[in-house]
């Protein structure tokens, strides 16, 4: 059992501590999927995962102090097949995206977060950051260009832009 609890927790390390492939250089943008608010607690937790340029960045961007007005949210999307990244994202007022809202997503650097600059608006047919096997058979040329198929379902693509 305390085998189990340490595999999980390298796991949970593995995927918040970073990527293998960087997302891209700070002022880059990116389309990530509101999956959650990111609470004060969320992030105490996370912080064991992370590394110390991590954490030290976290510190510098004043993270806590944003989670504590609400207005930080967890985003992912997916590098790969192999690999999906999650992403802390700052909101620009405390109005809090639905869950599966696709989001503008500019990059940071050490003492800048990454910063939610709006929705995705075009093309109009994504609508939801994580399709199913049954929403890919309506228009596969259109998922397959967009979604990397992850775990038995599609994970949008972390493409630049819109």
């Amino acid at each position: 059992m305390r085998s189990l609890a340490r595999l999980a927790a390298i796991a949970a390390s593995t995927v918040l501590a970073g990527c293998t492939t960087s997302p891209g250089l700070p002022g880059n943008e990116l389309r990530v999927i509101a999956e959650r608010p990111l609470t004060l607690d969320h992030l105490e937790q996370n912080a064991r995962y992370r590394g110390p340029a991590e954490r030290a960045r976290d510190a510098s961007t004043r993270l806590a102090d944003l989670a504590l007005r609400g207005r930080v949210v967890m985003a992912r999307c997916a590098m790969s097949p192999a690999e999906v990244i999650w992403l802390m994202a700052v909101l620009p007022s405390s109005a809090m995206p639905a869950p599966g809202s696709l989001l503008r997503l500019r990059l940071g650097d050490a003492r800048t977060p990454d910063i939610a600059v709006g929705p995705v608006v075009d093309p109009p047919a994504l609508q939801r950051g994580v399709v199913t096997h049954a929403a890919r058979d309506a228009d596969p040329a259109f998922v397959d260009r967009h979604y990397f198929p992850i775990r038995g379902a599609f994970v949008l693509r972390c493409t630049q832009g819109d």
